[in-house]
């Protein structure tokens, strides 16, 4: 074999390896859960972008200043508003709601963002706030990445949620948190994580750590729950102030007060004798993981089932009466 043919050989050796590795690449990224869109991604200014519905009530004066330049506004679709269809919502980097892209510029966008496109907000050097204006620039994404969001969870058990439980102590204190997370009517993820694991003297530590990743885990997602609107929100009202300092703005959807509005015939709205007396499996590998597939079950049958013309003071009357 002459030197040239060598030379051909190893050239001939050192193309299919470049192959071999970009194939594996392709391969590695199909597999990432991130999808070829990656791959081309870009975003594009789209110009100048004012935010209106600002109102400087409470906190909200706050709020805008928190709006520095450099600083991220998230623009998501509202498809269940009931005065534009075509709504689009503001959101700082926190989740905090800043007000709407105007009804003459929505349109086109809601369009490209109802495609897929991702829309954000970057504040300028100079943002040039009002009362009642927030002027960003504007940028779309190409191509939505596998954790970007573009609209609001819609509606009702058939849309996206986070079935919660959160069991407490005597003292009024995190026992355990249990979370099963849904996106459009099916499950996405499981959160579990208990308290009790970790020395006396590390567990509001553990706390503070459990609550964060609980944060990360359901983001803006509605919580449901059964008998949560009461001192399980409350506690979660304080902590993420207390220990995460941030708000918790999340919708609460409460199944005990569903029943109690849906379900008048029935003498006791517990969970565990909803759940025998409408025949709802108990499924689950711990007791958090039942209560909460419970919780989930009940809340889709409710959310089907017809109103029954009586309210929460009626069932209130009829229990005690």
């Amino acid at each position: 074999m002459t030197s040239q043919d060598n030379d051909r050989r190893e050239a001939g050796l050192d193309t299919q390896l470049s192959l071999w590795e970009g194939s594996k690449a392709l391969l590695d990224l199909l597999h990432s859960g991130e999808g070829l869109g990656a791959l081309f991604a870009r975003d594009i200014g789209l110009g100048e972008q004012k935010i209106v519905g600002v109102r400087f009530r409470g906190g909200a004066r706050d709020l805008v200043e928190d709006l520095v330049p450099g600083s991220q506004v998230v623009f998501l679709r509202e498809p269940d508003n009931v005065y534009d269809p075509l709504a689009i919502v503001a959101l700082d980097e926190q989740g905090r709601k800043l007000g709407y892209i105007p009804r003459s510029d929505n349109r086109i966008l809601s369009a490209l963002m109802d495609a897929g496109k991702v829309l954000y907000g970057i504040v300028p050097e100079d943002p040039g706030h009002s009362e009642a204006v927030i002027t960003v620039d504007l940028f779309m994404r190409e191509t939505a990445g596998a954790g970007d969001r573009t609209t609001i969870p819609l509606t009702g058990s058939c849309g996206s949620y986070a079935v919660t439980d959160l069991a407490m102590t005597k003292e009024g204190k995190m026992r355990s948190l249990f979370a099963i997370k849904v996106i459009n009517g099916e499950e996405r993820g499981i959160f579990s994580q208990k308290v009790a694991s970790a020395p006396e003297e590390e567990r509001e530590e553990r706390r503070r750590a459990i609550l964060r990743d609980y944060y990360d885990f359901i983001g803006l997602l509605p919580v449901v729950g059964h008998a949560i609107d009461g001192a399980p929100r409350q506690y979660l009202e304080e902590m993420y102030g207390l220990l995460l300092g941030l708000p918790f703005s999340n919708l609460v959807i409460d199944t005990r007060i569903m029943a109690e509005n849906s379900l008048p015939e029935e003498r006791q709205f517990g969970l565990r004798h909803l759940a025998s007396s409408l025949r709802i499996p108990q499924e689950g590998t711990s007791a958090p993981e039942r209560r909460c597939r419970a919780v989930w079950a009940l809340y889709r049958r409710l959310d089907d089932s017809k109103p029954r013309g009586r309210d929460l003071a009626a069932a209130e009357g009829t229990r005690q009466g």
